[in-house]
């Protein structure tokens, strides 16, 4: 006799002195420091190659916003990432940039290819401002992968209900990661030296990938923040890569 049932049959008959049942409700085990990363690298387990297509808008305090599409190749297997970016209205090719073999091949339909070793490659907006950040911070971010100083030994945990926080420091800078039910939702970075400051925020989850739908990035040195946003607009983690697909030149 189900819950309702027996409700209504000793409200019609006064004295019985029913007693409701009593649901025991089981107490939820937190899942330890150790289980929660192993379900963050599970999460992000690296496809062998996939294929993206996002917006980007760039803005910079006092000035209008400039805008780009963009498409990501990235080749796991190898350790290789085509980039392409075109004009939003015309689709006219804006640059270009390939990474491989540890070097960073970038140009454009008027400057010819720069090569610069990844190591010395920064990440910056659409226009000449100040956001300038280390590729190494974002590089496993476009790999579809989570950064290996997450799993560092010398990387400090601690958690606030679903969330996790990473941090990890060195000399030169220091970078706290943020996780949600394992994805990742927020990275902040300071580097110590020239106080350069970065945070970058995902929102939603694109389906069937690792991807956020949305990254939402801030940097600056001194004064107002500089905004880059990009809007991930499908995703094919079942993508071919090919040797052709990566050029240098």
């Amino acid at each position: 006799m189900n819950k309702a049932l027996i409700l209504a049959f000793c409200s019609f008959i006064p004295g019985l002195g029913c007693k409701t049942p009593q649901t025991q409700e089981l107490p939820v085990q937190e899942l330890s420091v150790r289980d929660r990363l192993e379900k963050i690298r599970a999460a992000y387990a690296p496809a062998p190659c996939f294929y993206a297509s996002f917006g980007v808008e760039s803005f910079q305090p006092g000035k209008s916003g400039q805008k780009a599409d963009g498409t990501v190749r990235v080749d796991n297997a190898n350790r290789r990432v085509r980039f392409y970016f075109t004009d939003s209205i015309f689709g006219i090719t804006l640059s270009h940039m390939t990474i491989r073999d540890g070097f960073v091949y970038i140009g454009s339909p008027r400057d010819p290819v720069q090569q610069i070793p990844v190591d010395r490659f920064v990440v910056g907006g659409l226009a000449n401002n100040s956001i300038r950040l280390p590729f190494r911070l974002f590089e496993d971010l476009m790999y579809g992968r989570v950064p290996e100083q997450v799993f560092a030994d010398k990387t400090h945990y601690r958690t606030e209900g679903a969330r996790l926080f990473a941090e990890y420091e060195d000399r030169e800078s220091k970078s706290v990661y943020e996780f949600e039910n394992d994805r990742m939702r927020s990275v902040t970075y300071l580097h110590k030296q020239d106080r350069a400051n970065a945070k970058a925020e995902m929102t939603g989850t694109y389906p069937r990938s690792p991807f956020p739908q949305k990254m939402e990035l801030n940097g600056w040195i001194d004064g107002p923040p500089e905004k880059m946003i990009v809007n991930f607009q499908g995703v094919d983690m079942t993508a071919v890569c090919k040797e052709v697909q990566f050029p240098v030149n």
